[in-house]
């Protein structure tokens, strides 16, 4: 977390996602689209044969003129459009992922009739990260809301 002038707090998280080895096997333009996603500054590195993403995610939160700041809802603030960035990235991701591969197994003409595939694993991470990224959106609105 860091702090400018008593009006704007930043927070950076960092994580990382290890991919399986059959994740080199995607189209470049979805490789492409994670390496220079705009609101994430990712890397990869390699470990026992699985990629492994490395991101760095950044939010900020700024005090409006004649408010008194609180460096502690700051963070918070600043923490919740961080984690937001980093769910709909991650949404975004995987919702292309199973696009692709769906494409692949079943064929371009056949999606859209697909059978449901609740106990598919992208389709399943697709869905968390989705309630994670409107929990996350909730938790922002109450924070904001109690700054007013």
């Amino acid at each position: 977390m860091q702090t400018f002038n008593d009006k704007a707090t930043t927070v950076t998280l960092t994580g990382k996602c290890v991919l399986p080895s059959w994740f080199k096997d995607i189209p470049n333009k979805i490789w492409e689209w994670v390496m220079w996603h705009p609101s994430i500054d990712a890397g990869e590195t390699y470990d026992n044969g699985n990629t492994v993403l490395l991101m760095h995610v950044s939010g900020k939160s700024v005090c409006a003129e004649g408010d008194t700041f609180d460096a502690k809802v700051g963070e918070r603030i600043a923490e919740c459009r961080a984690k937001i960035r980093l769910y709909r990235f991650m949404q975004t991701l995987t919702a292309m992922l199973l696009r692709h591969y769906l494409t692949v197994i079943i064929g371009d003409s056949l999606l859209a009739g697909s059978p449901n595939m609740d106990n598919d694993c992208l389709l399943a991470s697709w869905h968390r990260y989705t309630e994670m990224l409107d929990n996350e959106r909730h938790h922002l609105d109450k924070l904001l809301q109690k700054t007013l």
